[in-house]
């Protein structure tokens, strides 16, 4: 470990090498935090970046927002600070790839559907909107799902456990916070100045993650899971987004480059999931959800013999594609074929034709009106 004394002494202590993690204060002399980590982001992007402040406060938070992986409020155990950097190293074992790390340091938020985006404005202008409405509005968009649950996971909000259903982290927001974060990650504007693929669509993948985690929440097997099977299904394939918006160049699923000499068609699936879980990772989420994403494609390689989340989005993101194609609805056309050796593993083969049925019951057009109504 390095210490230095203000962000200029940091910045010429990474000039003489490679660190893996950053951990800054937020008000400093010369240079503060926030424009700390910015820099840092543009040249030496594959650092991973935490604040760890005093100042506790909601224009603190959205000051870095955009720039820091991860926040942690003084005082604070020195026990956690280790959990934080021990998970942001272990995640390195994920990529063993310094450009794909360093592009997604560069990442500030995910895109957002711009209908979503206005229809979330919209709501947030009238002063008597519910919160429940607030809520089925941000369900529909992955990069805004995940930026508010990387915040309100933070240490900033002092919460005694993890949230990891969308409702629960508006509710204990409110609308005023919501607003402030889908106006300062500018969300709707990167959407707009993103060169994407000709072949990608930011509405169909993200109408592809939301059929998935309708379908997983239905397939959970207790209540309990629900949620996190929501928010997995919902995020499970961030990692396309990742390639299509910072390497497009290796957005073909049959690119050759994403294959590397001896590896298989399954790894080159595993490889947008990887990369998802990654960046999920370092933003906080839960480990439940990020072995989720990271193992959707092979359920198998997460040794267990119950039906856990893994399975649950590969089984959702098998049916939601199969079901579209059925219903010929368009959207996702990549095939997702599913592992029977994995079903049987853990009995549930007999279930197939119940989850197929949800699935054509919740890929039919009109199926979430209800809901968003």
């Amino acid at each position: 470990m390095t210490f230095t004394e203000g962000g200029a002494a940091a910045l010429e202590a990474m000039e003489e090498g490679p660190f893996d993690v950053l951990i800054s204060d937020m008000r400093m002399p010369g240079i503060d935090g926030p424009t700390l980590l910015g820099i840092v982001q543009e040249k030496y992007p594959q650092t991973v970046r935490i604040v760890l402040s005093g100042q506790a406060d909601v224009e603190a938070c959205m000051k870095v927002a955009t720039v820091a992986h991860q926040f942690l409020t003084k005082p604070c155990d020195s026990a956690l600070i280790k959990d934080v950097v021990t998970r942001a190293c272990n995640l390195r074992d994920l990529l063993d790839q310094d450009h794909l790390r360093g592009a997604i340091g560069r990442i500030r938020s995910l895109l957002a559907v711009p209908e979503v985006y206005r229809a979330l404005t919209v709501a947030l202008a009238d002063p008597e909107v519910s919160l429940d409405i607030v809520a089925t509005i941000v369900e529909q968009d992955a990069g805004i799902s995940l930026k508010i649950l990387q915040l309100v996971n933070s240490s900033f909000f002092g919460l005694a456990r993890e949230v990891d259903g969308i409702r629960a982290a508006t509710s204990y927001l409110g609308t005023s916070m919501i607003q402030n974060i889908a106006l300062s990650v500018e969300m709707f504007q990167s959407t707009a100045l993103a060169k994407l693929p000709a072949n990608y669509s930011v509405a169909d993948e993200q109408n592809h993650s939301l059929l998935t985690a309708r379908i997983a929440r239905k397939i959970a097997p207790s209540p309990s899971m629900a949620d996190q099977a929501f928010l997995a299904g919902m995020l499970h394939d961030v990692g396309w987004q990742i390639l299509a918006t910072n390497m497009p160049e290796q957005f073909e699923p049959d690119s050759v480059d994403l294959i590397a000499p001896g590896e298989s068609e399954g790894d080159r699936q595993a490889f947008h999931a990887e990369l998802g879980a990654y960046l999920l990772g370092l933003w906080g989420m839960s480990y439940p959800v990020v072995e989720a994403v990271a193992n959707h494609h092979h359920p198998a390689r997460v040794e267990s013999t119950e039906f856990g989340l893994p399975g649950i989005v590969h089984v959702a993101d098998a049916l939601a594609a199969e079901a579209c194609k059925e219903l010929e609805i368009g959207g996702r056309t990549r095939p997702e074929p599913l592992d029977m050796d994995y079903l049987e593993s853990v009995g549930l083969v007999s279930e197939l034709a119940a989850w197929r049925s949800i699935a054509r019951e919740e890929a039919a057009p009109g199926a979430g009106d209800e809901a968003a109504a």
